[in-house]
């Protein structure tokens, strides 16, 4: 989301963004992967709400919440999973989890990741370097929609036919395919569980496993040629010819 589409949001002039069957799925499994993590833990993390003591316009919503820590829980794709599987939290949830320590205060937040009935927990520590700058540009961005002037914004805002037509179009195309997208990652793999690596038939489908070789670590590769010639190696007379590619996110 674009800082325009977010001060659009705050002053009452669009509703928030599409919740797709992934987010709905994490909502849903929420509680139950709090029990888990309760169970484990030994101790109660209840979903906790905050305000800022000194910027009541900064709020968060806490999964769970205990004392001086929090746990902020997630069920994503397998691909995601993996990444905590080897002890990596996602870029992109940076942001959250330092708006998180910035309001509540909390020394320490639990990554869950939550994947099949496997979940991988990872301590997060406070960054006070990037909460203070993120608390910097939330001040910024509010300043803008007290002021009720939008910030600065590269979009070209468009409601001609053709456009409106095409969008409706990619919208009902892109819910429908949402929709279907989870159960369908779901039952692939509870398949692909009870086959147990064996070629099997029933139900009106057919499992057959094959063996993939993995794929090639492109920058492994690169630095190992280096490394072999003792200096950096000039990747463009291989680059393809460049195109333009397209993020479309659907809205409410």
């Amino acid at each position: 989301m674009s800082p325009y589409e977010l001060w659009e949001q705050k002053c009452g002039g669009s509703k928030p963004d599409y919740e797709n069957s992934a987010m709905r799925f994490g909502s849903q499994m929420e509680p139950t992967v709090r029990e888990l993590y309760e169970s484990v833990s030994g101790k109660l993390w209840p979903a906790t709400c905050f305000v800022h003591d000194q910027w009541p316009f900064l709020k968060a919503s806490l999964d769970g919440w205990n004392g001086n820590e929090a746990i902020e829980i997630k069920c994503p794709g397998e691909t995601t999973h993996k990444k905590a599987l080897k002890g990596h939290v996602p870029d992109y949830y940076t942001p959250q989890l330092n708006h998180q320590f910035l309001v509540s205060g909390v020394e320490r937040i639990h990554y869950i990741s939550y994947f099949l009935d496997d979940f991988v927990e990872l301590l997060v520590e406070r960054d006070e370097a990037a909460i203070t700058d993120l608390l910097r540009h939330e001040l910024v961005f509010w300043d803008y929609v007290e002021k009720r002037t939008p910030p600065p914004s590269t979009e070209v805002r468009r409601d001609d036919a053709d456009w409106m037509v095409a969008a409706s179009a990619y919208r009902a195309a892109k819910y429908a395919l949402d929709d279907a997208e989870k159960p369908e990652k779901v039952a692939r793999a509870s398949l692909a569980l009870l086959a147990g690596g064996e070629p099997t038939i029933g139900g009106g489908v057919k499992l057959t496993p094959f063996a993939a070789k993995g794929r090639l670590d492109a920058n492994k590769m690169l630095k190992a040629w280096e490394d072999e010639r003792g200096e950096p190696v000039d990747t463009e007379p291989f680059r393809g010819d460049g195109y333009t590619s397209y993020k479309i996110t659907v809205q409410r």
